[in-house]
């Protein structure tokens, strides 16, 4: 990753590197500072979502200063028909 990167092109190389089929998923990128990952803990702050070309400039720059941060990767499964009838995965 680099700071010329785009969000498409990040979310491209996700699909390509998890072999995610774009008809089925779609990849929902997030952070959090690594103290911070349990959503039970007390005071913490909600994930950073990363969705556009200036939240991967965001994560880039956080990073800098944060050299454990890492990128969280969420799938949302995305209807399909089968026979007719609209399929909905599970989200994982």
């Amino acid at each position: 990753m680099n700071v010329a990167m785009t969000f498409q092109t990040l979310n491209n190389n996700v699909c390509e590197e998890f072999e995610l089929d774009a008809e089925n998923w779609k990849p929902q990128l997030s952070y959090w500072l690594s103290g911070q990952l349990s959503v039970f803990s007390v005071n913490t702050r909600p994930p950073v979502v990363v969705g556009s070309d200036m939240a991967v400039r965001n994560f880039l720059r956080v990073r800098e200063s944060e050299p454990q941060l890492n990128l969280l990767l969420s799938l949302e499964s995305l209807p399909y028909l089968v026979d007719g009838v609209r399929v909905e995965l599970l989200k994982c």
